[in-house]
C-alpha cells in the first residue's frame, strides 16, 4: 500500500533550530537583528519512502453555523463563555489563555509525546510551495515616527460579553480584554501592541456595524494598565479607516492570509514569517486519538461512512491542487477519498481548517498540522495554535524579547501597511 508524501522544509528548519538551541539557547537561534533581512525560499523536497498518510487542509467554505475561529473560553474568572463561538474574530480559546497564564513566552520548543511510529508521518504542516519573499527589517528602516497618544475622554466602544451587548469606556474596555488576551508576564512592547490591536479592531468592528464577542478580566494588573495608558486612543489605518487587526496566539513559523481562511483577500492580512513562533510552546504538539475515536468523530460530524482501511482515511493533496498552502497551513484533503460531505443540505468542501473546527471541534491546536497512523492510532502534530491570521500573540512577545523590537515595528511587521496613528 502506498500512501502519500509532501515536501518537508519546515521539518529541516525545526531540527536546525533545536540542534542551535541546544548549543546556544533560544535567545541565540536567530540574529534578532536580521528578523526581516532575510529571503525565504520555501523548497520542496522529495523523500524516497511511500508508506504514509497526509493530512493538511485548505480555505473554508464560510457558513453562518461554522463562521466561528476559537473555542469557547471557560474560566472562573469570567471570561466568555460558549458565546465566542458566535463571533468570527473572537478571543482564543481558552486553553490558550490559560497556558499563556502561567508561563513566560521564552518557553522553548514544546516537547512532543513520547510516541514512536513506525510508518512514515505525513509531511510538515510547516511545508510550503516554493515561493521567495523578501522583507526589509523594521529595525533598520522605521516607517514612522513614534505617534502622540490622544486623549479620548468620553470615547466609548460597543462589544459583545457573555452573549450581551456592552458600550463602554474605551481604555476600561481595552484594559480588560488586553489582561484576557496577555498577562503581565509578556514584554511591555508586546502588551502595547496588544492593546493598539484591540482597540483597532473594536472600533473596526463598531464601525462596520458589529459588536464583536470579546474575552475579558475584571482584574486588570497595573503593568497592563500602564501598558495601555501609553499607546491609548492609537489605532491602525489602512488607507484612512480603521484595520481589521486580528489575532491569535502562535502561527508555526508564519501567519495566514485572510484570504486562505476567510477566503477573502485583505492588503494588510497577509502571509509573513514569524520565526520565533517555532520556539513556544504551541510547536510540535503531538496528540493522539484511537482508530475508533477518529470514525466515531467522521462519521457523527459528517455523515460519511468510513472503509476498513484507516490508512486511507486522511490525503492532502499537492500543493497545485491547495493541498499545502503557501503559509503552510493545510490547504484542500480528502477524508477517505471524499473531498466534501453534506450537511443540512449543502456541501462543505473537506479542508484543515474544516477538520480542526467543525469535524474534530477545536482539538486540534491548529490548521497547521501533520498526521500518521500506527498500529490502531492516529497522531497529529499541530504547529502554532489558533487561526493563524494577523498578530502571532506569542510571536510578538518574542519579537520584544529576543528581536528587540518595539510596538510599532511588530504591528507593522503582523499588518504590512498599515499606520499607526
Amino acid at each position: 500500500m502506498k500512501i502519500r508524501f509532501l515536501p518537508s522544509f519546515y521539518a529541516v528548519i525545526s531540527a536546525a533550530a533545536v540542534y542551535a538551541f541546544a548549543l546556544s539557547g533560544i535567545g541565540n537561534a536567530a540574529d534578532p537583528k536580521q528578523a526581516y533581512n532575510y529571503t525565504i525560499t520555501k523548497q520542496q523536497e522529495t523523500k524516497a519512502s511511500s508508506t504514509k498518510i497526509t493530512s493538511k487542509a485548505s480555505l473554508y467554505e464560510t457558513s453562518k453555523e461554522n463562521s466561528s475561529l476559537w473555542t469557547s473560553p471557560v474560566s472562573s474568572d469570567n471570561l466568555l463563555q460558549t458565546n465566542l463561538l458566535k463571533s468570527s474574530f473572537a478571543a482564543n480559546n481558552q486553553e490558550e489563555k490559560e497556558e499563556t497564564e502561567t508561563a513566560s513566552q521564552t518557553t522553548a520548543t514544546t516537547a512532543s509525546q513520547t510516541t514512536t511510529l513506525a510508518t512514515t508521518t505525513t509531511t510538515p504542516a510547516t511545508t510550503t510551495t516554493p515561493q521567495t519573499t523578501t522583507e526589509t527589517s523594521p529595525l533598520q528602516t522605521q516607517a514612522q515616527s513614534e505617534p502622540v497618544p490622544k486623549n479620548l475622554d468620553g470615547d466609548t466602544v460597543m462589544y459583545t460579553y457573555n452573549g450581551s451587548r456592552y458600550e463602554e469606556n474605551s481604555f476600561d474596555a481595552v484594559c480588560k480584554i488586553v489582561a484576557a488576551e496577555m498577562n503581565e508576564n509578556f514584554e511591555i512592547e508586546a502588551l502595547k501592541a496588544q492593546a493598539v490591536a484591540v482597540y483597532s479592531y473594536l472600533k473596526y468592528s463598531n464601525e462596520n456595524g458589529s459588536c464583536p464577542s470579546v474575552s475579558m478580566k475584571s482584574s486588570v494588573p497595573s503593568k497592563i494598565k500602564n501598558a495601555v495608558s501609553s499607546v491609548y486612543g492609537l489605532a491602525a489605518y489602512y488607507n484612512g479607516d480603521y484595520a481589521q487587526t486580528v489575532y491569535c496566539s502562535s502561527t508555526g513559523g508564519s501567519t495566514n492570509s485572510a484570504k486562505n481562511v476567510w477566503g477573502r483577500d485583505i492588503p494588510y492580512l497577509q502571509s509573513v514569517p514569524s520565526e520565533y513562533d517555532m520556539y513556544d510552546r504551541y510547536y510540535g504538539v503531538q496528540k493522539v486519538f484511537s482508530q475508533d475515536e477518529v470514525r466515531s468523530i467522521i462519521e457523527s460530524t459528517t455523515g460519511l461512512e468510513l472503509s476498513s482501511n484507516p490508512e486511507n482515511w486522511f490525503t492532502i493533496l499537492p500543493p497545485e491542487q491547495g493541498g499545502v498552502l503557501d503559509s503552510g497551513y493545510v490547504g484542500k484533503m480528502l477524508i477517505d477519498g471524499n473531498s466534501y460531505y453534506i450537511k443540512n443540505g449543502n456541501k462543505v468542501a473537506i479542508t484543515g481548517r474544516v477538520l480542526r473546527e467543525n469535524i474534530f471541534a477545536f482539538r486540534l491546536n491548529s490548521a497547521k498540522f501533520d498526521v500518521s497512523y500506527r498500529d490502531g492510532q492516529f497522531v497529529f502534530t499541530t504547529y502554532g495554535c489558533g487561526h493563524g491570521v494577523g498578530m502571532s500573540q506569542l510571536g510578538a512577545n518574542l519579537y520584544a524579547q529576543k528581536g528587540g523590537y518595539n510596538y510599532l515595528q511588530i504591528l507593522q511587521h503582523y499588518y504590512p501597511g498599515v499606520t499607526i496613528q
